[in-house]
């Protein structure tokens, strides 16, 4: 499996609401036959955790 956050070096999937030290929730993960042609964290601060977008192929 692919980690598409430990691919793209995320810093954190956390909105400045989450207030403790943990700085992931989410995650993306994907087979070796899926491309990732777009992976980002939106800044869409509208909980504790950020929106992740994905644009892939296989």
């Amino acid at each position: 499996m692919q980690d598409f956050i430990k691919i793209d070096n995320i810093i954190s999937t956390r909105s400045s609401f989450y207030t403790k030290s943990e700085k992931y929730a989410d995650y993306i993960f994907g087979t070796k036959d899926i491309e990732a042609l777009e992976f980002k964290v939106l800044n869409d601060e509208v909980s504790v955790d950020l929106p992740l977008y994905i644009k892939f192929q296989y």
